[in-house]
Parts: structure tokens; sequence; C-alpha cells
């Protein structure tokens, strides 16, 4: 099974939790022991290395002279043979590295239950259920703020926490880093917080980034850039651009539009009609 979302909607956060519900089940569901593999890279050795790792844990003998693709090999076969067992493969990045023949090798089948995470929509394969994780719903960004303050209510309602988790569009990493910071600071209201998103934008988010930044948190965020980015169309990417390069505390609309106006009639940039204000 493939779960695909955009960055920072919680794909990995998802599957760990599922991982260790799967570890800590008694009975076991998966015997033979729950796996996780980072799948960033298209190198197939990046891939090989990460599972060479489990060889200690499944009682595969290999010294650090061993060569990584042979071990594994041998853990491939000890997981496709063995017990049932789960592997994570978090991150998968697309269709081709998913076809990719010497990377594909080395994946386990038979008794190995593999499940991904990708922000791939498709695959390229008819075999693998793709399954969209969206924003967070409001009851489960409700419990997710909870579990670091128990002044939020989990029952829905026209509130602060409601605002809040509006604001950040349902991301999970968002809301992560703002339950992290309101848990370490139990002093600052939620209402005082919203007035500070209010007014300081994302000055206020940066702020709460410096303390209270969780593992990968910058890597993640990435993602949720560059998702946004390629969503937009030509001339709204470009806007983009010229913006990072302009002085950051007053980029000026009538810039912008200036500068997409001259790309545009240079033929930088395909669109209908000039950028116009306010659009």
């Amino acid at each position: 099974v493939a779960v695909f979302a955009s960055g920072g909607v919680g794909k990995s956060s998802l599957a760990l939790e599922f991982a260790w519900d799967c570890f800590a089940s008694s009975p076991s569901r998966f015997p033979g022991g729950v796996f996780w593999c980072d799948c960033r890279g298209r190198d197939v050795t990046g891939l090989a290395g990460g599972l060479a790792n489990f060889a200690g844990a499944l009682g595969i003998e290999a010294d650090e002279s061993a060569d990584p693709l042979t071990t594994a090999r041998q853990v491939r076969d000890r997981l496709m043979l063995g017990p049932p067992s789960l592997l994570v493969l978090d991150n998968v990045v697309d269709s081709e590295q998913w076809k990719i023949k010497d990377w594909n090798e080395f994946l386990p089948g038979g008794n190995c239950y593999r499940l991904l995470t990708t922000r791939a929509e498709n695959l390229g394969d008819h075999r693998i259920p793709m399954v969209r994780l969206d924003r967070l719903s409001m009851a489960d960004a409700r419990e997710l703020l909870h579990a670091y303050r128990d002044d939020v209510s989990l029952e829905d309602k026209d509130d602060t926490v409601r605002a809040i988790i509006n604001w950040f569009g349902g991301l999970a990493i968002g809301l992560t880093v703002v339950g992290i910071y309101l848990g370490i600071n139990p002093t600052l209201s939620w209402d005082a917080y919203w007035k500070s998103l209010r007014e300081k934008k994302l000055d206020a988010v940066r702020g709460t980034e410096d303390l209270a930044a969780p593992a990968d948190y910058s890597s993640r965020v990435d993602a949720v850039i560059d998702d946004l980015f390629r969503s937009q169309s030509q001339p709204e990417q470009q806007a983009l651009l010229y913006a990072s390069i302009l002085p950051g505390d007053d980029v000026s609309d009538r810039w912008l539009i200036e500068l997409l106006t001259d790309d545009l009639a240079a033929g930088k940039i395909r669109g209908n009609t000039p950028p116009g204000y306010p659009s």
C-alpha cells in the first residue's frame, strides 16, 4: 500500500505511528519484525545500505568490510522467506525511481508486507493501492494539539484553536511546531498566540520554529514549499522568484507587475493577459 500526499501533511508520521502499533501489538502482527527505510535518494546504494543495516536484527552475520549490496540481498531474502514482516519505504520519490530495475531488485516480496509513503500520485504500478492523505481533519488537528496542551477542547467549535488550525491549513508539520511551542510555554494563552499570528504572520511562525522545530523540520518544510511552488502557474512561479530577490521587508506588487509584464512581452513567460492589479 502507498500513502501519498504533498509535503508536510504527515505521511511519515502516520506510517511511523502504524509501525509502532504493529511493533507493540500482542500477539505481534509481524513476528518477522518491523523495519524502516528512507528512500529519498534514487541511488541504489542508498536503499541497499538501508537494508544492510537490518542484518544484525535478522541474525545475519556481516562485518564492516562486507559488501553492502551482498548483505542487502541476504536481508531481502530473509524478509521474503521468513515470518511475516513489515517494511516501511519512506519518501519513495516517484514512478521513475520505483521502476529502476537495479533499485527494485532489492525490494523483498513474499512474506514481507510493504508500506510506502510518497508525494507522487502514481507509481506506475497498478498492483499498488494508492491512498491519498489530505490535511488533518478538525478533530485530528485538535487531538494533535491536545497532546501538547490539555487546555485544547476536543469538541469542534468556533474558537481560537480552530482559527489557528485553519491558518496553518491543517498541515501536521505546522501544527506540531505550534503544539510543541505552546507546550513549553504553558503560560502563553491560545488567544495571545493567535493575536501574534494575525499581527506578525510569518515572523510569528519563525519565532515559534526557533524554539520548537522537531527533527528534520527544515527538509519537511522544504517539501511543503516545493509542492506549493510546482502547483503554481508559470507567471506565479516567476513572481515568487522575483519576490525572493527583492527586499524582503517590502516587496511591492507594482514592482512585480512591471517585471512580469516585461517578461510577458519578451516571451519569457506565457500568459493570456499581462498580470495586473491585484492579480
